[in-house]
């Protein structure tokens, strides 16, 4: 028999992830992670005020674009619990990129990113190259001659000056370089670019994917990116 036995709330180990969460890696898109954030859950018990209508409507930042909504959600995302502790899934242990993406939605902390991710058709090229088309291959699809690099631009949301500093997660095996290594802006919606390479320096018979954040941080604000490194 099952008995209820009241409903319990903030409970340190909150979020974690359940069993029958979607897990990644995509079967149709294996370079885009999935999922990319975690959010509500299983079982939600919502209220709505009474009024005359349930119709709402507005927007924090109008002016944003759908790319840049999405990388305010993405880059403040929670990746620890009400503990402190990084997020579990159902076996108690620390869920993986596959398992929670960026991390567990955070609205107040996405309404002021500090910095976003616009979205260029550079970027779609950079795709290409991560499906390993060839030079030649891209140039018929671009009509352009293009070469592969890996780069990212952000854009300034925060303060007219303010300064990011970079913080690489230490993985295994794996040299991550990021030039530069500080983002200094003089004024709000400037861009700025850096470019980010990956040298493996070790090589782990029993390990297919590495994982491990670059973060920019401010007094203010902490802009954190997952990066999922595949090894063959």
């Amino acid at each position: 028999m099952i008995a209820f036995e009241g409903t319990f709330v903030g409970l340190k180990e909150a979020p974690a992830i359940a069993f029958c969460s979607s897990r990644g890696p995509s079967l149709t898109s294996p370079r885009n992670l999935k999922p990319d954030i975690i959010d509500l859950g299983v079982s939600i018990l919502a209220a709505w005020p009474s009024s005359v209508d349930n119709i709402t409507k507005g927007s924090l930042h109008p002016d944003c674009l759908p790319a840049a909504v999405k990388s305010s959600i993405v880059t403040s995302a929670d990746f620890l619990n009400h503990d402190g502790s990084l997020i579990l899934d159902e076996r108690m242990l620390p869920a993986d990129l596959f398992a929670i993406g960026a991390g567990h939605v955070n609205p107040a902390r996405a309404a002021d990113p500090g910095l976003v991710y616009d979205i260029h058709p550079d970027n779609y090229v950079q795709y290409l190259c991560g499906l390993n088309y060839t030079d030649d291959h891209i140039m018929f699809i671009t009509q352009a001659r293009i070469t592969c690099t890996y780069k990212r631009t952000v854009t300034n949301v925060d303060k007219a000056y303010s300064v990011y500093n970079s913080l690489i997660t230490s993985i295994p095996g794996i040299d991550i370089r990021v030039y530069p290594t500080v983002l200094r802006f003089i004024r709000m919606n400037q861009k700025m670019t850096y470019q980010i390479s990956f040298k493996r320096t070790d090589r782990f018979k029993n390990a297919t994917y590495m994982q491990g954040p670059i973060t920019w941080s401010s007094n203010q604000h902490s802009v954190r990116s997952p990066i999922l490194i595949k090894l063959i």
